[in-house]
């Protein structure tokens, strides 16, 4: 269901939502999920920069870790272990 506010300019392709004109998008040459397999094997970290300066990293588990440790904090805890004997 289209917004009573949108409003689209058809000969130039481009939406006016009331606040900014925004020009169509070529999608022609893009491609769908291009690190999907790297990151379900395991290959990418995701690092996120916060809005405060720091950073949280999200690592993948595999389904026989993640049924022991059921929480970030849990698995933070077992590795800060397993560092300080190490």
């Amino acid at each position: 269901m289209k917004s009573k506010n949108i409003k689209s300019n058809a000969d130039k392709g481009i939406v006016n939502d009331g606040l900014v004109e925004i020009p169509p998008f070529d999608f022609s040459k893009a491609k769908r999920a291009p690190f999907a397999e790297q990151a379900r094997n395991g290959e990418i970290t995701t690092v996120v920069h916060n809005a405060d300066g720091s950073k949280e990293v999200f690592v993948r588990l595999d389904a026989d870790v993640a049924k022991k440790f059921r929480s970030a904090k849990s698995v933070n805890t077992a590795l800060r272990t397993f560092l300080k004997q190490a």
